[in-house]
């Protein structure tokens, strides 16, 4: 005996000699020249992002291959699919439309979606880690030969990798990955304010064992 299979929500199985109502969706068929790419962004974040941002992204499958696209919709209210799965985590879904048509690019890929919420030519910067917090105060280490020098910078914007520094560091001059042995210490990598600098990766070299490796304070160009 063959019955008529239905789904949860009470409507009959999409089959041949089924019964349809008006509106009802059927078939969905993607527009592959109007691409775009949906994320999940942290509530910490949601802050920062706003349409008409631009936006750089990776395709999981082409990893060499780089894409631009733009903010076209942020979420006013939790994902609640995310909300249901994990209650203490909040994030927002966002749309980014990617620019120009790419025969290769297929509905259902994961993609990596690098959001460019400010730029900030002409500063000098170092990686996260080199910077120290001590009693409230933000140091580096530089490296002076076979010594480390202890100084107080005045640091700006950040992103995950690298910090900008104001005043304290001159370009060109090795800070430290991380204080000395023998000093006091500290929390390194505290983010003082939010922001986002350029990327550019600087030159690692070693230093005596007693000492972290260093690396090379770097000024973001336009």
């Amino acid at each position: 005996m063959v019955t008529n299979r239905t789904y949860y929500s009470g409507q009959e199985q999409i089959r041949e000699g089924a019964t349809v109502r008006e509106r009802q969706s059927i078939i969905t068929i993607p527009d592959m020249l109007k691409m775009s790419v949906k994320v999940k962004i942290h509530e910490t974040y949601i802050k920062k992002i706003a349409k008409g941002q631009r936006a750089r992204i990776t395709v999981d499958a082409f990893p060499d291959k780089v894409l631009e696209g733009e903010v076209i919709k942020v979420g006013v209210l939790p994902d609640s699919q995310n909300r249901w799965m994990n209650p203490d985590l909040k994030v927002y879904l966002t749309t980014i439309a990617i620019q120009g048509v790419q025969d290769w690019l297929k509905p259902g890929m994961s993609a990596k979606v690098e959001v460019v919420v400010k730029q900030l030519p002409e500063v000098v910067y170092v990686p996260m880690q080199a910077v120290t917090t001590t009693e409230g105060k933000r140091y580096c280490y530089v490296a002076n030969g076979a010594d480390q020098e202890r100084r107080e910078v005045e640091v700006g914007d950040f992103n995950d990798e690298f910090i900008e520094i104001k005043s304290g560091i001159k370009e060109g001059e090795k800070v430290c990955l991380k204080a000395p042995e023998d000093s006091d210490g500290g929390e390194v990598g505290s983010e003082p304010k939010s922001g986002e600098p350029g990327k550019k990766p600087g030159e690692a070299v070693k230093d005596k064992p007693v000492a972290a490796p260093t690396q090379t304070a770097t000024k973001a160009k336009a």
